[in-house]
């Protein structure tokens, strides 16, 4: 590829990382103020009606993901309403003791308090705390980011 052709590259791929690093900074950085206004959200008692690991093995023959289905009912304003929502974040794990572990905590029959979104009732977290993946998303945006810049920075000075 001649010099032309390759600033040209570098510039496209400078901006791709530009956008992917915004949309990575807000992505993380709405999904923390999210999770922090929890800690606000009217609280009610849970009840826990299901609580097991469930297992995704992949056709291709990959590792499993281990998910723990938590089920519980809760009642706002004489309405009763079912979710499936530990926290903000949820995702399968490759490993087997972290669904496990929620399990244990989480057990069927067990009440827990329940923080509701007073604009959607329908809408309710067991945990409240942010999950490190929300930094993950913010860090990586960040770096994108950067990187874009200097991409764009050295395609400008050549």
């Amino acid at each position: 590829m001649d010099k032309k052709g390759s600033k040209i590259s570098t510039i496209l791929f400078g901006f791709l990382f530009i956008i992917g690093g915004i949309a990575g900074i807000g992505y993380g950085a709405k999904t923390v103020l999210q999770a922090s206004s929890m800690n606000n959200w009217p609280t009610v008692v849970a009840n826990i009606t299901s609580s097991r690991v469930r297992i995704q093995t992949p056709d291709s023959g990959g590792s499993s993901t281990y998910i723990a289905e938590i089920s519980y009912q809760y009642e706002v304003a004489g309405r009763i309403y079912t979710s499936n929502r530990i926290s903000s974040a949820q995702y399968g794990t490759n490993d087997s003791s972290r669904a496990d572990k929620q399990v244990r905590k989480y057990q069927t029959g067990k009440k827990f308090t329940a923080y509701y979104d007073p604009d959607n009732t329908s809408y309710a977290v067991l945990d409240t705390q942010w999950d490190r993946i929300y930094s993950l998303a913010f860090a990586a945006g960040t770096c994108g980011l950067l990187l874009g810049f200097f991409m764009l920075r050295n395609a400008v000075r050549n």
